[in-house]
């Protein structure tokens, strides 16, 4: 049949509605984002939770209107867990880890472990041990298998809630780093242990015993994580060989960086690894063996279009939640209030058992170096513990029957909406009250001199290898494996004012680290003074005929032309002395 001739008309399909309903999503967000930038309240609400808040608040108004136009709204505003796990996901960790700071980051590499791997375990059955106390008062029908892949789900701290209140906070970059990197390795733990307790009922139905599940387990978990890292190292090296060639076309190169990213964490996720490991990976080698390689241009454009995808679809998400967190309260009938309301206490107990544990072990090591991790800082660390998109995903993906599906939605919402908006709002009076150190906004003379230092001097390079004491086995193989893939996958290899930077800036933690001791009291200054008193030692030992200073400042002298004031005023400015 033709179709009749019309000069004016309206012909709406699905695919253009939901089109026009991402762009007016993507418009009032920003449009959220540039009024809150500006306000008040961005003094002491987060960002993240007021784009929930708006979400909940419209949701539930829309929910209020029973009609076939408030339900097919729902749908429209109802994203696919799938979408949230395979596309937001990724671009959100990928912009995070490729500009993290990578010093900080593998300073504190051991704590981030062990908080993502022992503190998910111990949430876990914390948590899945209260539960299973509490079945006589739980109106819910759950197993005890069913409790410990529910205490599995609500252990994942989500990531993307860490970022964001983390950043708007502008913690230290110490803190940050630590709460980052748990809260990005704890989702493969979690997401392990989840796919483990799910199958449990199975597994001892083939006649299983608890040993043999558990050595299945820690066999899932080790294979999860060594497969994402190795997958995302194979995947990426080869779009590494590709930077090679692409200067031909240099337009073609951010979209490179992109589908490298996407193609690690899909495929990672379909043959059972972790997708976050995976691109957490892939972002790290990218940067060090691919970025070199490319156009300036192209780095800056793929650097600044990846950054404003990833806010876009953090702020989506969150608004996002707010509503499917008000469709799904509005919609369940008959919940189990106990259930509900225990989860909240339960999850908090065991994040503070699993603090409180792990940094008693490792404030065992970090003491020897002056680093203890105090009791403010593990108060923040706990308060890091937020529930979000990853644990509100897994719980819409768990097929269960009916009234249990409703009741772990429900509970599971419950919780997000607490720690977002508890942890939230009381983050900013916790960091000021405990007098927490925040990150510099604006470069002090410190940085501008470390910065001046980095140039490419051979020997000033020599003396920082030297005391930062790069001279065993492991760190000589490492040099030597950095600089074989140097010579493979980059066009030239990095050059000297690369690796001094890296090297300034490790010097630059090592004095933060020392400079935070200073408010320990007088036997930590006595202890400061020791560790002063032997590093003199060493460097005469190795200098014994010339000092640093005079050092330093003759190559100043002699690569800048500068005067003996100069270069007198800008070392006193490296040392500290402001």
């Amino acid at each position: 049949m033709s179709e009749e001739f019309e000069i004016f008309g309206w012909d709406m399909t699905k695919t253009k509605a939901t089109i026009i309903f991402i762009c007016i999503l993507l418009l009032v967000t920003s449009l959220i984002r540039l009024l809150y930038s500006g306000s008040k309240f961005s003094k002491f609400l987060p960002e993240s939770a007021l784009l929930v808040l708006i979400g909940i608040v419209v949701g539930f108004i829309i929910s209020a209107f029973n009609t076939s136009t408030a339900s097919d709204l729902q749908k429209y505003l109802s994203f696919s867990p799938d979408v949230f796990i395979y596309i937001f996901v990724p671009f959100i960790i990928f912009d995070a880890t490729y500009f993290l700071n990578k010093t900080a980051f593998f300073h504190n590499f051991l704590d981030i472990v062990t908080f993502a791997i022992i503190g998910t375990l111990i949430s876990t059955v914390v948590v899945g041990i209260f539960l299973i106390i509490s079945k006589s008062h739980i109106t819910t029908p759950f197993s005890s298998s069913e409790f410990l892949t529910y205490s599995a789900l609500v252990s994942a701290v989500d990531p993307v809630a860490v970022i964001a209140i983390m950043e708007s906070m502008h913690v230290n970059e110490d803190i940050f780093n630590i709460c980052f990197g748990e809260s990005t390795l704890n989702d493969g733990v979690a997401i392990v242990l989840f796919n483990l307790f799910k199958s449990i009922d199975s597994l001892e139905q083939n006649g299983s015993t608890l040993g043999e599940i558990f050595g299945l387990g820690l066999a899932k978990f080790t294979v999860s994580v060594l497969g994402a890292i190795i997958l995302g190292t194979v995947v990426t090296f080869t779009f590494c060989l590709i930077t090679r060639i692409s200067h031909r076309i240099s337009n073609l190169e951010p979209i490179l960086f992109v589908v490298c990213a996407l193609i690690c964490y899909v495929l990672a996720d379909a043959l059972l690894f972790s997708g976050v490991i995976s691109v957490m990976t892939s972002a790290l080698v990218l940067l060090r063996y691919a970025e070199f390689n490319l156009n300036k241009q192209s780095v800056v454009s793929f650097q600044t279009v990846v950054h404003a995808i990833a806010q876009c679809f953090e702020s989506i998400l969150f608004v996002d939640m707010g509503l499917q967190i008000a469709f799904v309260s509005k919609k369940q009938r008959d919940l189990d209030t106990f259930f509900s309301i225990m989860v909240i206490p339960y999850t908090l107990i065991a994040r503070m058992l699993g603090i409180w544990v792990q940094c008693f072990f490792l404030n065992m090591r970090r003491a020897k170096v002056g680093q203890k991790l105090t009791w403010r800082d593990q108060l923040v660390l706990i308060m890091c513990g937020l529930r979000g998109g990853i644990a509100f995903a897994l719980a819409n993906a768990w097929k269960l029957d009916p009234v249990k599906e409703n009741q772990v939605r429900f509970a599971t919402s419950l919780l997000v909406v607490f720690t977002i908006f508890v942890y939230g709002l009381g983050m900013k009076p916790l960091l000021t009250k405990l007098k927490i150190k925040l990150e510099l906004k604006q470069e002090t003379g410190y940085d501008y001199a470390c910065k001046t230092l980095a140039k490419p001097v051979v020997f000033t390079n020599n003396f920082i290898t030297q005391i930062l004491g790069k001279k065993n086995r492991f760190e000589i193989f490492l040099a030597k494996m950095d600089s074989m893939l140097q010579h493979v996958f980059l066009k030239n290899r990095l050059p000297l004012d690369r690796e001094l930077q890296d090297s300034v800036e490790q010097l630059q933690q090592i004095y933060i680290d020392a400079v935070k001791k200073q408010t320990f009291g007088e036997s930590q200054e006595r202890k400061q003074s020791l560790i002063k008193q032997q590093a003199q030692k060493e460097i005469e030992k190795n200098e014994p005929k010339e000092s640093i200073q005079s050092i330093l400042a003759r190559a100043l002298q002699k690569s800048y032309k500068m005067e003996n004031d100069e270069t007198e005023g800008l070392l006193n400015v490296a040392n500290g002395d402001e």
